[in-house]
């Protein structure tokens, strides 16, 4: 099967508005789609908001975890999802309160955020500012949250890097 072939009969991933994979084959699967996260209680969508292209999802024959279907971008518009705007809002919120934190530091760490949801020549930058503000002092409590809100979307390069394998 060409990779044109297998592009084409690739099915159609459900995620909620919060970042939970709900079904990653849409189509091949729909007794398994929902309206609502039964994690969270969010709405699902299986389309990007911006550009209303599908979210892709399950290939034939590829067997990947639910998260790996949990992308930070659109593929066709370069939009963030849903997700993505909600983990950099909750990160600045986090950040509001760690009274421990410039408002240098701050600004900072919410500017790196969208650089470590990328693979790219700014994700360095980003993995080395994290870390500094992050594992500065006592700060256990914002590395803490930062990583349940950041871990899943979190390239998986800068993953590594920040939290190991």
């Amino acid at each position: 099967m060409s990779d044109d072939e297998q592009e084409e009969r690739r099915d159609i991933a459900q995620i909620c508005l919060t970042g939970h994979v709900i079904n990653p084959s849409f189509r091949l699967r729909p007794q398994f789609n929902t309206n609502f996260c039964e994690t969270c209680g969010r709405a699902t969508t299986n389309h990007c908001g911006s550009c209303k292209a599908p979210i892709p999802g399950a290939m034939p024959l590829i067997a990947m975890s639910k998260q790996k279907y949990l992308k930070a971008y659109c593929g066709n518009c370069g939009t963030a999802y849903p997700w993505t705007r909600l983990a950099i809002d909750e990160t600045r919120k986090l950040a509001i309160e760690t009274v421990e934190l410039s408002d240098d530091e701050r600004n900072a760490l919410v500017e790196s955020v969208p650089s470590l949801f990328r693979e790219g020549p700014g994700t360095p930058v980003a993995i080395a500012r994290f870390q500094r503000i992050t594992l500065k002092g006592s700060r256990k409590l914002l590395s803490d949250g930062l990583k349940h809100i950041l871990y899943t979307l979190a390239a998986e390069g800068a993953r590594r890097q920040i939290w190991g394998p």
